[in-house]
Protein backbone atom coordinates (compact mmCIF):
# COMPACT_ATOMS: atom_id res chain seq x y z
CA UNK A 1 0.00 0.00 0.00
CA UNK A 2 2.66 2.27 0.87
CA UNK A 3 4.67 2.07 -2.44
CA UNK A 4 1.24 2.23 -4.31
CA UNK A 5 0.59 5.25 -2.70
CA UNK A 6 4.40 6.97 -3.57
CA UNK A 7 3.68 5.66 -7.12
CA UNK A 8 -0.10 7.91 -7.37
CA UNK A 9 1.61 10.49 -5.81
CA UNK A 10 4.56 10.52 -8.00
CA UNK A 11 1.88 9.98 -10.94
CA UNK A 12 -0.36 13.21 -9.34
CA UNK A 13 2.91 14.88 -9.98
CA UNK A 14 4.25 14.27 -13.10
CA UNK A 15 0.10 14.65 -14.61
CA UNK A 16 0.78 17.77 -12.74
CA UNK A 17 3.56 19.00 -14.48
CA UNK A 18 2.63 17.90 -18.02
CA UNK A 19 -0.05 19.98 -18.02
CA UNK A 20 1.65 22.75 -16.58
CA UNK A 21 4.13 22.08 -19.09
CA UNK A 22 1.36 22.20 -22.00
CA UNK A 23 -0.04 25.45 -20.72
CA UNK A 24 3.44 26.78 -21.36
CA UNK A 25 3.73 25.16 -24.58
CA UNK A 26 0.11 26.88 -25.26
CA UNK A 27 1.53 30.01 -24.08
CA UNK A 28 5.11 30.09 -26.64
CA UNK A 29 2.92 29.31 -29.28
CA UNK A 30 1.00 32.30 -29.17
CA UNK A 31 3.99 34.12 -28.26
CA UNK A 32 5.77 32.66 -31.45
CA UNK A 33 2.43 33.34 -33.75
CA UNK A 34 2.20 37.05 -32.29
CA UNK A 35 5.92 37.46 -33.38
CA UNK A 36 5.60 35.84 -36.65
CA UNK A 37 2.21 38.45 -36.99
CA UNK A 38 4.78 41.45 -36.01
CA UNK A 39 7.16 40.46 -38.53
CA UNK A 40 4.83 39.88 -41.54
CA UNK A 41 3.40 43.35 -40.57
CA UNK A 42 7.57 45.05 -40.70
CA UNK A 43 8.00 42.81 -43.79
CA UNK A 44 4.94 44.67 -45.86
CA UNK A 45 6.01 48.08 -44.60
CA UNK A 46 9.96 47.51 -45.91
CA UNK A 47 8.31 46.27 -49.42
CA UNK A 48 6.22 49.32 -49.01
CA UNK A 49 9.37 51.57 -47.99
CA UNK A 50 11.69 49.73 -51.22
CA UNK A 51 8.34 50.39 -53.33
CA UNK A 52 8.38 54.08 -52.15
CA UNK A 53 12.53 54.91 -52.19
CA UNK A 54 12.41 53.54 -55.87
CA UNK A 55 10.19 55.86 -57.03
CA UNK A 56 12.24 58.78 -55.37
CA UNK A 57 15.13 57.01 -57.04
CA UNK A 58 13.53 57.55 -60.41
CA UNK A 59 12.59 60.86 -59.90
CA UNK A 60 16.29 62.40 -58.87
CA UNK A 61 18.42 62.38 -62.39
CA UNK A 62 15.64 64.36 -64.24
CA UNK A 63 15.59 66.70 -60.90
CA UNK A 64 19.54 66.88 -61.23
CA UNK A 65 18.86 67.56 -64.86
CA UNK A 66 16.38 70.16 -64.49
CA UNK A 67 18.87 71.77 -62.11
CA UNK A 68 21.49 71.91 -64.17
CA UNK A 69 19.86 73.20 -67.01
CA UNK A 70 18.02 76.41 -64.73
CA UNK A 71 21.14 76.58 -63.06
CA UNK A 72 22.82 77.20 -67.16
CA UNK A 73 20.25 79.62 -67.56
CA UNK A 74 20.81 81.74 -64.86
CA UNK A 75 24.24 81.75 -65.56
CA UNK A 76 23.20 82.49 -69.63
CA UNK A 77 21.24 85.95 -67.75
CA UNK A 78 23.59 87.01 -65.23
CA UNK A 79 25.86 87.17 -68.29
CA UNK A 80 23.31 89.03 -70.34
CA UNK A 81 22.31 91.49 -67.48
CA UNK A 82 26.14 91.84 -66.71
CA UNK A 83 27.13 92.69 -70.49
CA UNK A 84 24.00 95.19 -71.50
CA UNK A 85 25.19 99.21 -71.73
Amino acid sequence: PVARSAVLQRVAIQAGQLASGEAEIRELRARVEKTEDYADQLRYQLRLRDAEAGDIGDQIDPLKQRLASAGERISRSASEVTAAP
